[in-house]
């Protein structure tokens, strides 16, 4: 029994695996680059009967830069990928502004004009002899201007030396930032030109490396260049609040002082034009945009494996054929060429159901016992003193054979019309006794219109076993008589057999 129920399982496994590859979902291979369909996928598709399922799926295409249709149906319903650009931003403009400070005379000393004298200026004691007579020289004096030391300026000058100083230093960052951000528009570029290439192959000699320019990668370089600008930008609106501060109390020597005057302006405007700069820098790397920039490359990773996949399609009598269209998105000066193509589906049988004959061999048979009388005599009078029976076993072959009629289901497996197969139906034994058998199983049919089977399955009937009266005692005092019955048995069977369809 543990043996019937391990095949019983074979037999159940293989049919659930028949199911399986049965009503498994068929998808056809397309490979653009080639033009052809995949020759084993076309044989799956050969199998399809109508009603069933299959996907059509593409290879080796750019769909930023083709357009699909299948069975007149255009399966893309989004526009071609939208790119945002990506632009930095310039400080040539601002160059020529840190570059005027150094020379707006910060540095120059502020003059005050004085009196002085050319000739000798007597002295403050009179002559008593001649002072009262002689004439008093004439003096000739000139006005010329001298430096004025005057702390007061000078701590003005100081703190617009450092303030200058800060905007020097400011601007070599922005500098560095500016070129960050300039390597990072090329290598971006880099990336969106890639995606717009049909075929790494193809000898064109456009085709950049982006095996290290990773979607990680420029992620990471959005988020330091992002940090730096705004860190630079404090600092920057730092350093002009603290000069503010430390010049407020003096505003009004400053205004009283033309060259002061003219440094405060100039540091105004530096300053000014600096703070634009940083706003129009964080502008081009707002949060908004460095998210549509990383987007359109996930995107374009999203579309790196080169292949799109149709919904399922049902083939049906009135859609008896698979069209593919393949068009350029660009109308015109795109220098690319489509692809239509056309499979019809096979119109010959992929199925059939029929009633089979054959012969089978299976494991149930019929037990066979003969009963064996002995007799003791005594050796004087000759008389019988015991008689006892024996049952012997006969050891007929453990199998039988028999016909079947059974109705049968296959699908085609292979293009030389092989099938797989099962059925279900009544046999019989052709043995000394005939005995009806129920046969269920499957197998293997070859063959177009006449088929050939051979299957295996699950059998049972009835067979002449053993009583239990007599199981445990093989020597009846009584002649036993019939010692068998018949019961319902199960076993294995092999089956070859014969079909018309």
């Amino acid at each position: 029994m543990k043996n019937n129920r391990l095949f019983i399982s074979l037999v159940f496994a293989v049919l659930i695996g028949i199911c399986q590859q049965t009503f498994a979902q068929t998808i056809v291979r397309f490979d653009f680059s080639t033009g052809k369909f995949n020759p084993d996928d076309l044989k799956a598709l050969d199998r399809l009967k109508p009603g069933g399922q299959y996907q059509v799926k593409i290879t080796n295409i750019n769909t930023n830069l083709y357009k699909i249709v299948i069975n007149k149906s255009d399966t893309i319903v989004s526009p071609a990928l939208t790119v945002p650009s990506f632009t930095g931003f310039s400080v040539s403009d601002l160059s020529g502004l840190i570059a005027g400070l150094t020379t707006g005379g910060i540095n120059a000393t502020v003059m005050k004009a004085v009196s002085t004298s050319t000739a000798a200026t007597p002295s403050d004691k009179k002559s008593l002899l001649t002072d009262e007579y002689l004439p008093k020289p004439k003096v000739k004096t000139k006005t010329t201007l001298i430096p004025k030391i005057d702390p007061e300026i000078e701590k003005i000058k100081g703190f617009m030396m450092a303030f200058q100083k800060e905007l020097e230093k400011y601007f070599a960052t922005l500098k560095g930032i500016n070129e960050k951000t300039d390597q990072l528009v090329f290598d971006y570029n880099k990336l969106i030109v890639n995606a717009m290439i049909q075929n790494e192959n193809n000898g064109n000699g456009v085709y950049f490396d982006t095996r290290t320019l990773t979607l990680d990668n420029l992620k990471n370089r959005f988020d330091g260049l992002r940090n730096e600008i705004n860190t630079l930008d404090e600092q920057v609106r730092g350093a002009a609040a603290t000069y503010r501060n430390e010049t407020f109390n003096y505003s009004t020597t400053i205004a009283d002082n033309k060259q002061l005057k003219a440094n405060d302006s100039n540091l105004t405007t530096a300053y000014k034009s600096f703070a634009k700069k940083l706003d129009t820098a964080q502008s081009s790397l707002s949060s908004s945009k460095c998210t549509s920039y990383i987007l359109s490359i996930a995107n374009i990773q999203n579309s790196s494996s080169r292949e799109y996949v149709f919904a399922e399609q049902q083939f049906s009598k009135e859609q008896s054929t698979l069209t593919i269209a393949i068009t350029p998105r660009a109308t015109t000066n795109s220098g690319l060429t489509g692809i239509t193509t056309t499979w019809t589906f096979p119109l010959h049988q992929r199925q059939f159901w029929a009633i089979s004959s054959g012969f089978f061999v299976s494991t149930l048979y019929n037990q066979s016992y003969s009963t064996l009388k002995t007799t003791s005599a005594d050796a004087k009078n000759s008389a019988v003193i015991d008689t006892s029976f024996s049952i012997k076993s006969e050891r007929p072959a453990k199998m039988e054979f028999g016909i079947n009629t059974m109705i049968r289901y296959g699908v085609q497996i292979s293009d030389n019309y092989s099938y797989w197969q099962f059925g279900v139906g009544p046999g019989a034994t052709v043995t000394d006794k005939i005995r009806a058998r129920l046969m269920i199983g499957t197998g293997l049919a070859f063959g177009r219109t006449h088929k050939f089977l051979i299957d295996v399955g699950y059998i049972t009937g009835y067979t002449d076993q053993l009583s239990v009266l007599y199981k445990n005692n093989l020597n009846p005092q009584v002649n036993p008589g019939t010692v068998t019955v018949s019961r319902l048995s199960s076993g294995a069977y092999l089956s070859v057999g014969y079909l018309f369809n």
